[in-house]
């Protein structure tokens, strides 16, 4: 798109000589006087890429246009090329004291315009080229590249200033951690594992005020400062949403078996410092995943996990993504171990109550049979649950497993998450 000029002048000889010039490679606005000049500026500076302007107007002249132009900070980039007859150099020294970026003397040369005209153009592209490059610099360093969201350095950065602005305000700041990410990675692939963190910062930008801070602090981890609040409320109720929305995830293209865990604390007194926020909403967030995750905990109002409550899941699987997968099923609350062979169950696992044993199959040379025999050798309760793990369509596997009197279900690959979930339950483990 053609550059525009404006120009200048009280004579109309002068403007329509200049426009002759200058039409083959540039747009033309003009002004009779200085005064309708400044208008000009004032109307379509954002069109207006330098000015042609006349020293000597009546009313008006070129000095007193600087001048008006200076005090307006949004003309403050467009170049000026002064117009004068005059060789009085104490004039082309206000001028550029004022601001002018050259002169051009009448009566007029065309080549020596366009000469002018072209290298300060010149060089106004390479400072708007450079100030480009320097503002996408800063947005880089600023910004997480895969979410959009202020990465870690810049998240802390301005919380610690909004803080530092608003000491005496209430503020409340989240840690915001994605349950089951690493089963996401195993099982769906780390698309799914990058979409789903994509997802999830999107509706966590959504949910906030533009005044809010969001920001991506690690892996699959968020951190949010709402800030000056009108009460402790209005956070607790927008940490429920988060948890509420994950769980139903209605057009959330995310798996099934993903929620959200929050650590949620509070700054009303001056001098808290973010690293002191971030402390004590980490440690709600321990809770909150130590507790069964997919919930918020909020700093001062933990409630201690009872290790006694702590149950044990028992998975005999050599196969690191169905390991992620029983995880998943499970909380925090459901003490997970993992053997990579039947022969490595030691008889004390098998002490005290609430016991629950997955025996995966899917690999078994021999449909399972001998990883079932060594287990019916293996001195053990005869009432704790066993479940078996098959391939789909394996005819063999289903078959061994039917056969042997322990197994209390079968479960086939891929383990859909919610229904390991169930068998769970229905053993009263607290998941």
């Amino acid at each position: 798109m053609p550059e525009t000029i404006l120009i200048v002048n009280d004579s109309k000889f002068e403007r329509e000589f200049l426009k002759h010039i200058l039409k083959n490679k540039f747009e033309f606005l003009e002004a009779a006087d200085g005064n309708e000049g400044i208008c000009r500026l004032k109307e379509r500076y954002e069109k207006i890429d330098l000015v042609l302007l006349d020293l000597v107007m009546p009313e008006m002249d070129g000095l007193e246009v600087l001048k008006k132009k200076n005090e307006l900070a949004f003309l403050s980039e467009i170049p000026v090329i002064m117009l004068t007859g005059s060789e009085d150099k104490a004039d082309q020294i206000q001028a550029f004291q004022l601001g002018a970026n050259d002169y051009i003397q009448k009566p007029f040369n065309g080549n020596v315009v366009l000469s002018r005209i072209d290298n300060i153009l010149a060089s106004k592209r390479r400072l708007h080229f450079i100030k480009e490059k320097a503002e996408q610099f800063r947005v880089r360093s600023e910004v997480d590249q895969m979410t959009g969201l202020y990465n870690k350095t810049t998240t802390m950065n301005k919380i610690e200033e909004c803080l530092k602005l608003s000491p005496n305000q209430l503020h409340a700041f989240f840690i915001v951690d994605i349950d089951n990410f690493k089963t996401v990675n195993d099982v769906e692939g780390h698309q799914m594992g990058d979409h789903t963190i994509c997802i999830i910062a999107a509706m966590l930008s959504q949910c906030f005020r533009k005044s809010d801070v969001v920001g991506r602090i690690g892996g699959d981890e968020f951190a949010v400062l709402m800030s000056c609040i009108a009460s402790k409320e209005n956070a607790r109720q927008k940490a429920t949403e988060l948890i509420t929305a994950m769980k139903y995830k209605l057009d959330l293209t995310i798996p099934e078996y993903v929620s959200l865990s929050i650590g949620l604390s509070f700054c009303d007194q001056e001098n808290a410092t973010c690293d002191e926020l971030f402390g004590r909403s980490d440690q709600a967030l321990y809770l909150s995943k130590s507790t069964g995750k997919g919930k918020y905990t909020e700093y001062g109002k933990e409630e201690a996990a009872s290790q006694a409550a702590k149950k044990n899941l028992v998975l005999v699987s050599d196969d690191r993504s169905v390991n992620s997968q029983i995880e998943s099923a499970s909380d925090e609350n459901c003490h997970c171990v993992f053997y990579p062979s039947i022969l490595d169950l030691q008889p004390e696992l098998f002490s005290g109550e609430d016991k629950l044993l997955f025996l995966d199959l899917s690999k078994a040379d021999d449909f399972g049979n001998t990883m079932l025999q060594q287990y019916q050798k293996l001195p053990h309760p005869v009432d704790i649950p066993v479940y078996a793990i098959c391939e789909e369509e394996n005819i063999g596997q289903y078959r061994c497993a039917l056969q042997f009197d322990g197994i209390r279900d079968i479960l086939t690959l891929p383990l859909e998450i919610a229904k390991v979930r169930k068998k769970i339950e229905a053993q009263h483990l607290p998941c």
